[in-house]
């Protein structure tokens, strides 16, 4: 954040941006103290788990019956269900992660079949988010918090596997004809298919709204990385400034106001990248690296410091995915920094036999 305020300092700000640029930046710095401090108040382990877990279950039901009550409706799409029961919910996303987590992370306090039924209704409810980015964001925290990010050769095989199926994955999507416009299963592959062109292809006929639409997030990001460019040396090391905006040439409506300037846009990277120069994407990786290096941390004769160790490492590779997808850390709704907060401090006391 400091890189970018020194670059609004040389390149001049508006007061009303600056002032809120600043505050979009600390936000996930509060949130990671706050829930830090919390931890430290409360100092029991069990209790995240028992909140996220119980009120996991509660989310996960009341989507559940948002969408059988709209399952009636004829050729209902994967965005119309999205549109009704949300795109994605964390707190669920966690409680799932933690059930299926049970014997790692030690906990006991969980009745079996409970487990069971429990698992049942998050997975029911997590497909019907039909959410790419949390779905592979499950598989990421589960390979974490197993040990399965730490480099060895059962590790490398089992990143080799995955990549592997990947591509083939995508080589059988790419050789289907998917309807963009199709409803149901069909309309959740095409999106699928199209997964990594909306994050990397920029190559768009603006004119082209379907299109426009698809890949906007490579449209945004490319806008961005153009204009640091265009601004020189400077910029490219120290960022457009934390008030600036994003100029996308087209308007764009923001909370009902066409605009073409945005503050904010997808991809994470970029977004630092904008804001704050190679400096601010420097320091943003080394605060993802710290995190990983907690998978390498000392456990000696503690299987339960080592999956939270392992947990906090899950974080890092998290934060490393959805920040090309959804700004990583600086997702403003998010309450993971809140979460990763309250487990670094759970890996803390850990570390310390206070909790």
């Amino acid at each position: 954040m400091i890189t970018s305020i020194v670059s609004s300092l040389y390149y001049g700000f508006d007061t009303f941006n600056f002032l809120k640029g600043i505050l979009y930046f600390t936000k996930p710095i509060l949130m990671i103290l706050v829930g830090y401090a919390f931890c430290l108040k409360i100092n029991n382990k069990d209790f995240i788990f028992k909140f996220l877990i119980y009120f996991s279950i509660l989310l996960a039901l009341s989507h559940i019956f948002i969408v059988i009550k709209w399952f009636y409706l004829e050729d209902i799409s994967v965005n119309y269900l999205r549109y009704l029961g949300g795109k994605s919910n964390l707190i669920e996303f966690f409680g799932l992660i933690f059930l299926l987590s049970r014997n790692k992370l030690k906990l006991f306090f969980l009745n079996k079949n409970f487990v069971s039924i429990g698992v049942i209704i998050l997975t029911i409810s997590f497909v019907f988010y039909f959410s790419r980015t949390q779905f592979v964001a499950l598989i990421i925290f589960m390979f974490c918090i197993y040990g399965y990010t730490r480099l060895n050769t059962k590790s490398i095989l089992i990143g080799v596997s995955s990549i592997f199926s990947i591509i083939l994955l995508f080589v059988i999507l790419h050789s289907v004809n998917l309807d963009r416009n199709s409803t149901g299963v069909e309309g959740f592959l095409y999106k699928l298919k199209v997964a990594p062109s909306e994050i990397f292809n920029a190559d768009i006929n603006i004119e082209n709204h379907a299109e426009l639409w698809d890949k906007w997030r490579g449209f945004e990001a490319k806008k961005a990385i153009d204009q640091i460019s265009e601004r020189g040396t400077f910029a490219v090391i120290f960022g457009a400034g934390i008030g600036s905006l994003v100029d996308l040439d087209i308007d764009f409506a923001i909370q009902g106001i066409d605009s073409k300037l945005i503050p904010i846009i997808h991809n994470g990277y970029i977004l630092v990248y904008f804001k704050a120069g190679l400096l601010g994407v420097f320091f943003y990786l080394v605060f993802i690296a710290r995190l990983y290096s907690k998978t390498y941390a000392k456990s000696i004769n503690n299987g339960y410091l080592e999956t939270i160790n392992n947990l906090v490492g899950g974080f890092a590779f998290y934060l490393l995915f959805t920040s090309l997808i959804i700004s990583g850390i600086y997702n403003v709704n998010s309450l993971l920094p809140f979460i990763l907060g309250y487990f670094l401090c759970v890996n803390h006391l850990t570390n310390l036999n206070r909790i």
